[in-house]
């Protein structure tokens, strides 16, 4: 069953399943967390992107991502901090600030990572 962005601490969800990159010399993290409605993301979206930002300083990281996964609908919301060289290339739609939606995109390491670096190498 899925977490609940309400019910949790937003730097516990950002850590509880986040794994540190260093591809192409950069250095990125990449946090997931299951829920079962994508619907309250824009609600708590301010306060996760205001974390994802304290940890990738605190990790010395060049940019850090949190993958919001619907297992229900089997769609992803990612949240990122800004890299400026990668927003207007990746393959997503942005949906605002830092928010991208990722239909069919269930998978961090298959799905989302490959098409990470295929920006970096860009």
């Amino acid at each position: 069953s899925g977490a609940s962005l309400a019910k949790e601490n937003p730097r516990k969800m950002l850590e509880a399943d986040f794994k540190v990159y260093r591809e192409l010399g950069v250095s990125f993290g990449i946090g997931q967390c299951e829920v079962t409605t994508l619907s309250d993301v824009d609600e708590y979206k301010d306060a996760y992107l205001s974390e994802l930002e304290r940890l990738k300083m605190a990790q010395g990281l060049d940019w850090a991502m949190f993958l919001i996964t619907d297992v229900v609908r089997e769609n992803s919301v990612l949240l990122m901090t800004s890299l400026p060289i990668t927003e207007r290339k990746l393959a997503y739609e942005k949906t605002g600030e830092g928010k991208f939606f990722l239909p069919g995109v269930l998978s961090r390491k298959k799905q989302l990572l490959p098409e990470i670096l295929r920006v970096l190498e860009e």
